[in-house]
């Protein structure tokens, strides 16, 4: 914030306005480009965010790898999209540094460069927890569905039937002292 209460004591208003939106493009850029890494990972990984499953069932789509992977696949376009987007934005906005002063300029860049700093792990945090919950619930539906770990239920076996006890009755064992 000193960066900034140094530059509004040197310069205009609109300028300061520029500045600004220079500071939150470079900031979306770094947090596009995260995200941008998060779906390459995804797509490496086959490991896909349970949102992703929901997007798919909303548009009546069986949630498949294939159709994750794809879905992912179309969103990493997107974001590749919005980077040159903001590519462009960035160095039309890069005029008006070029007009500050140089111990401006250094002061200006490096408070974006800490401000990027700061936000980008904070994008990253975000996904790669995204990532770790989904993680953890395809071990826990894995391990649902895989027949070691369940209990194996014969074919024959009737409901209320414990196969385990002999003639569905339970033996209970006798003291000597209760018998008459």
């Amino acid at each position: 914030m000193c960066a900034f209460r140094t530059l509004r004591t040197n310069y205009d208003s609109t300028v300061i306005k520029e500045l600004n939106r220079l500071m939150r493009y470079e900031v979306r850029l770094a947090q596009t480009e995260a995200k941008l890494q998060f779906f390459m990972e995804c797509t490496r990984t086959d490991i896909y965010p349970p949102i992703y499953v929901k997007h798919l069932r909303r548009m009546q789509i069986r949630p498949t790898t294939r159709a994750l992977r794809r879905h992912v696949t179309d969103l990493a376009e997107q974001i590749k999209q919005q980077l040159a987007e903001f590519s462009t934005l960035i160095a039309e906005k890069q005029e008006i540094v070029q007009k500050l002063s140089s111990v401006d300029q250094a002061l200006f860049l490096n408070y974006v460069q800490t401000v990027v700093s700061q936000k980008k792990p904070l994008q990253q945090t975000i996904l790669e927890e995204k990532q770790r919950n989904n993680r953890s619930n395809k071990a826990r539906q894995s391990s649902k569905s895989n027949p070691a770990s369940s209990p194996i239920i014969p074919e024959n076996a009737t409901p209320g039937h414990d196969p385990q006890v002999k003639d569905n009755h339970v033996s209970m064992p006798v003291h000597p002292e209760s018998v008459l």
